[in-house]
């Protein structure tokens, strides 16, 4: 299986303004699609006769929205590797994918990467509800959001549902943090974020057959020229290949249950500093406003302010060093050339997607309550599980004190979850943090253009 390494991954990129071809990308790519605020992810697992799968996939091909489109009903999907491999995928079509993709978010490599130590408690991903195809359906109403469902369920025979998860969209996620507000701007999506240095990134780090932020252009997944009738582009890969991976991209997916009565007791228990402990955890106030900005009390004119960096806070004194937003995005502060750590955090990013699920004002238990974590990215080492590895998880990031996430990382016996705060006149140390999340689910899709979907659904038998 080949491995992409660094010296494989780009080629030189000799149309570096080149438009994107959003007819061709699928809606999810461009858009948040906030304005359709319910929403229902299925994941689907095929048994193993063929069955009408094909059929089912071909429907679903024909109902897919690209992203030049508008539409109140959208529907988008993902494959893994196994439902490639299910579908029709030799060994051969799947060495043209990246090994880790192939490999899978729970296989040894996977756990190394995310620190799964435990798949016993999964829901879906893992053991015997391997996934195979997930479908994204979004609405303006729940109507048309199950009008669609009815639609997609009905044409599904020879295949189970691991995961028929109702989610929607918010601006706060269960904990009360406001978010969204930090998310890369691929130039000409027009997106509703307002681009800026700490923004705005090239399309390539995203969708693949675009320059990324090193003006080249990662290798794209690829098949054999006889292997599929659709009319893809063709590219030298030694040999004429068919590039199936062009405006498409990598899917990460991961269903974190939230406990937020755990939460709230944690913070209750802090002699009247829960609000304060909660924003040096997060790095954030749960309005949204920035601890680099403010780090004594929320300001209501900050609390949507995304210019800033951690250059002028090297030392953690306003935002503290392990707190879990700049853990994810370090922005200009992983160096002392201010600059180029913007660039080098940019070459990391991913584009997040994802959505909570449940509904707490409705009195739904900690079982019910989480986020749909979904992002994109073109190299699932170099964007997601570095992410994941060496700065939420590194219990060396920033030169800290032995210690993990504060919000995402899990506590195990013998080895409690601690979060150093570096405020003048001396540190402090929030002990003995409790587990918050859990992660129940999980999958890497890879999320074809249209025609490449339609190739997949050619090849499939």
């Amino acid at each position: 299986m080949r491995t992409i390494g660094a010296a494989a991954v780009n080629k030189l990129n000799d149309a570096r303004e080149q438009p994107i071809e959003w007819d061709d990308v699928q809606m999810l790519l461009r858009r948040g699609l906030r304005r359709l605020p319910y929403s229902q992810v299925m994941i689907v697992c095929f048994d193993s006769a063929a069955g009408s799968r094909k059929e089912w996939l071909e429907a679903l091909s024909g109902i897919l929205i690209s992203a030049a489109e508008s539409d109140d009903v959208v529907v988008n999907a993902g494959i893994t590797a196994a439902g490639l491999s299910r579908l029709g995928f030799s060994e051969d079509d799947l060495s043209w994918f990246p090994a880790e993709f192939v490999s899978g978010m729970t296989s040894a490599r996977g756990r190394q990467h995310l620190g799964d130590d435990n798949h016993s408690s999964w829901q879906w991903g893992a053991l015997t509800t391997e996934p195979h195809v997930i479908v994204c359906c979004y609405a303006k109403t729940v109507a048309g959001l199950d009008s669609k469902l009815e639609y997609l369920r009905n044409k599904l025979h020879g295949a189970d549902t691991a995961l028929d998860l109702s989610t929607h969209w918010s601006d706060h996620e269960h904990f009360g943090f406001r978010d969204g507000i930090s998310n890369p701007v691929i130039p000409g999506s027009h997106s509703t974020l307002p681009p800026d240095r700490t923004t705005l990134t090239a399309a390539g780090e995203f969708i693949f057959g675009y320059s990324d932020e090193r003006g080249l252009l990662p290798i794209s997944p690829t098949v054999a020229l006889d292997r599929t009738s659709v009319d893809l582009n063709v590219v030298l890969e030694g040999e004429l290949r068919k590039d199936i991976g062009r405006n498409g991209s990598f899917l990460v997916v991961r269903q974190m249950r939230q406990d937020v009565e755990e939460f709230n007791r944690f913070l209750a228990a802090q002699a009247g500093s829960g609000e304060l402990v909660a924003a040096q955890m997060m790095g954030r106030w749960r309005n949204g406003t920035s601890m680099a900005l403010s780090p004594d009390t929320p300001a209501d004119d900050l609390k949507t302010e995304n210019s800033f960096g951690y250059a002028d806070d090297m030392q953690g004194n306003r935002c503290p060093l392990g707190a879990h937003v700049r853990r994810a995005n370090p922005r200009d502060a992983l160096g002392t050339d201010f600059e180029v750590s913007t660039q080098r955090t940019r070459y990391h990013r991913i584009l997040r997607r994802g959505r909570v699920y449940g509904r707490a004002e409705e009195g739904e238990t900690k079982e019910d309550l989480g986020l749909l974590f979904m992002c994109f990215n073109v190299s699932l080492v170099r964007q997601f599980e570095h992410i994941q590895r060496n700065w939420l998880l590194d219990q060396r990031f920033a030169g800290g004190s032995v210690e993990k996430d504060p919000i995402l990382a899990r506590a195990t016996t013998g080895s409690p979850k601690n979060h150093t705060v570096t405020r003048a006149p001396a540190p402090t140390k929030i002990r003995s943090i409790p587990n918050f999340v859990e992660v129940v689910g999980g999958g890497y899709f890879f999320f074809p253009g249209l025609r490449a979907f339609q190739a997949i659904v050619d090849i499939a038998n």
